[in-house]
């Protein structure tokens, strides 16, 4: 069992509340309310997927959730961040993670993001919706090893925090929502702000429809949905609310994909409740440090994976000279960065390459595997016998004859007189 030990970086100043400045349309009057006691955020990224097939593998997740992880941290007012990525977010530890909310306060806002895959079930009462953790699987008949919408919905009940917003940036993740939300922006104004903080809200904005793939190529590097999401929560003044991101992002990722001729339509409702989570920038308020939660055992710039496959599969692999248990196609993990050489063998077959491993990054290594080539050594009495190596003249006794594919060969010795 991967075991999880928390890293605190302590706060500099205490959290006397987190409060916006708002005005009354109405009246005009503008006062400060307190929105909660404290924020805090669940950050989740997978790339590499042990059970899954080479093309299966992930590039862009783990970006995306590490620039949504540092959007928090450096724009808006977070008390703490949580961060999963990789072999860190298998299912127990995700699930762990939703557990440690049940220590929030009845006033208090939490975030969750999650970049990965996800799996719709098609069944004969209904589709099944599924987020896949790093120890997840896409076979039906491992279905247990996921994390179903349901069970998600299950996890964010006992919470305590008034307010929840879930945000899913994979494929066919629209099985979450229950409900649509409003087809027009909402207007947030002082009235508006009084009225959401009484409410208790679970809040969903996923990438597409459950039937649905989603995009890469969008703003930043990311994928359309992030890069937009990102780009509206960025440019907020001093607040934005779900429901206005939840407004904004979905017709802008249509827009996008309909230009590339494909259809993704972000989905977003609330699954229960009638609140509506805010993201409080810091860039107008005086905000203390957020206390950022991330695994202790290594330094996320450290390690990185290798997704290994062969032409053909089954061959054994040894790196920098290690040999590495399982055959291909295998996912090694925790390599340190930087330039390592690969080499894999099957029979008589085998390739190698080198191969530089980034940060945190998932290589894929695709190795086609030829017949080696081996050195045949040629010694008689006496010496000066010519070599025939398949009825080609190789040099004469002794002799070192290089370069020779594996295999059964002819091997004819001539010495006259």
């Amino acid at each position: 069992m991967y075991r999880i030990l928390i890293a605190i970086l302590l706060s500099t100043s205490l959290f006397a509340g987190l409060n916006i400045v708002s005005q009354d349309n109405l009246t005009g009057i503008q006062e400060e309310i307190q929105l909660y006691d404290k924020t805090h955020a669940l950050v989740i990224g997978i790339d590499s997927y042990p059970a899954l097939e080479f093309n299966q593998q992930l590039q862009y997740a783990v970006k995306d959730a590490k620039g949504v992880a540092k959007s928090m941290q450096d724009n808006f007012r977070f008390t703490d961040i949580t961060t999963l990525f990789n072999k860190q977010a298998t299912k127990n530890n995700i699930q762990q993670a939703f557990s440690n909310f049940r220590n929030t306060g009845k006033e208090d806002g939490i975030f969750i993001f999650f970049a990965g895959h996800g799996y719709t079930e098609t069944t004969p009462d209904g589709d099944l919706g599924y987020i896949i953790p790093h120890d997840g699987s896409m076979n039906e008949m491992e279905m247990f090893k996921n994390i179903s919408m349901n069970e998600l919905k299950d996890l964010l009940k006992p919470i305590p925090a008034k307010h929840a917003f879930v945000v899913v940036d994979a494929c066919y993740s629209g099985t979450l929502l229950a409900t649509r939300g409003a087809q027009t922006e909402p207007e947030t104004d002082l009235s508006y702000f009084k009225e959401i903080t009484r409410g208790r809200v679970r809040q969903v904005l996923t990438a597409g429809s459950k039937n649905q793939t989603v995009l890469d190529g969008g703003p930043g590097g990311h994928s359309v949905f992030t890069g937009y999401f990102l780009s509206y929560l960025e440019n907020a003044s001093s607040y934005i609310t779900a429901s206005q991101l939840g407004f904004k992002v979905p017709k802008q990722v249509y827009s996008i994909a309909r230009e590339r001729g494909v259809s993704q339509v972000p989905q977003f409702g609330n699954i229960i409740g009638e609140g509506d989570f805010v993201f409080i920038s810091s860039k107008t308020q005086s905000p203390s440090t957020p206390v950022i939660n991330k695994p202790k055992e290594k330094t996320v710039s450290s390690t990185g994976s290798y997704y290994i496959t062969t032409i053909p599969e089954g061959a054994e692999v040894w790196i920098d000279g290690m040999e590495i248990a399982g055959i291909t196609p295998l996912l090694v993990d925790d390599q340190l960065v930087g330039e390592h050489t690969i080499y894999a063998e099957k029979g008589d077959y085998s390739a190698e390459i080198a191969a530089n491993l980034e940060p945190e990054g998932l290589e894929k290594i695709n190795l086609a595997l030829k017949l080696g080539l081996g050195t045949l050594k040629v010694i008689t009495t006496p010496f000066e016998a010519e070599v025939y190596i398949d009825g080609l003249l190789k040099g004469k006794t002794p002799a070192m004859v290089k370069d020779i594919k594996a295999g059964k060969h002819n091997v004819e010795l001539i010495k006259n007189g």
